[in-house]
């Protein structure tokens, strides 16, 4: 009985091993995939600052060439 007891724990033991060695491996995969997708937005947050930018000056000579044109036609 006591053999059986004792070979139960350690089955149980195993397991409980494995499921934290599974579950630490889950964690790190998931920290990992959260870092690669925190490097990605960073990235398109730079695409989306720099064509902001770029977008803002483009409307400004806009309307430095339309306050131009009405200049020159008066």
């Amino acid at each position: 009985m006591r053999s059986e007891i004792d070979e139960r724990f350690r089955e149980a033991q195993s397991d409980f091993s494995s499921f934290l060695k599974e579950a630490r491996a889950l964690i790190r995969q998931s920290r990992s995939e959260a870092n690669e997708r925190r490097t990605q937005m960073a990235a398109i947050q730079r695409d989306y600052d720099k064509l902001a930018l770029e977008i803002e000056k483009l409307r400004q000579e806009l309307a430095d060439e339309r306050g131009k044109g009405k200049r020159t036609s008066k």
